[in-house]
């Protein structure tokens, strides 16, 4: 009676467990540049009004504003949940910004629920899955002691 991996099941074990690191540890950079470019805007920015143009994805949208030099300006900015970039198109919101074009502009209702976002895919879905990995392994393990030894002395 064989309980715990052996051979090839044991590769296909590790495999597992580090294509399941691998996605849990994949939103990290782009999660990190959208909260350091969100922290920068909400501590450096001006505070405006922008009509939302449209919807470019499922939490983001095309704003326009009117910047302090009186120049027109228009960049993406993320929406919280998914869809509700699609409910925003049309209207106009606060945002702040800053004078840099590679910084996105904040949409000022949705920094709590894009900062619980961006720590969830920050910290606790690698954690998540770390424990996940961890108990995974040490069940395979703990399985493969309780199998049966065959001795012939």
């Amino acid at each position: 009676m064989n309980i715990g991996f052996d051979g090839d099941h044991r590769r296909v074990a590790i495999l597992f467990a580090i294509g399941a690191l691998v996605l849990a540890l994949y939103p990290i950079p782009k999660n990190f540049i959208e909260w350091q470019n969100r922290t920068e805007v909400m501590e450096h920015g001006k505070v405006t009004t922008a009509l939302v143009d449209y919807s470019t994805g499922l939490q983001s949208v095309i704003v326009s504003w009117v910047d302090a030099n009186e120049h027109v300006r228009r960049a993406e900015a993320m929406t919280r949940k998914q869809v509700a970039g699609r409910n925003f198109a049309g209207k106009t919101v606060a945002i702040r910004y800053v004078d840099d074009p590679a910084r996105a502009p904040v949409i000022l209702s949705e920094v709590e629920d894009r900062e619980r976002d961006n720590r969830f895919w920050m910290i606790l879905n690698p954690i998540f899955m770390i424990g996940f990995v961890s108990m995974a392994i040490a069940a395979s393990s703990y399985r493969a002691r309780l199998r049966p030894k065959v001795s012939y002395f």
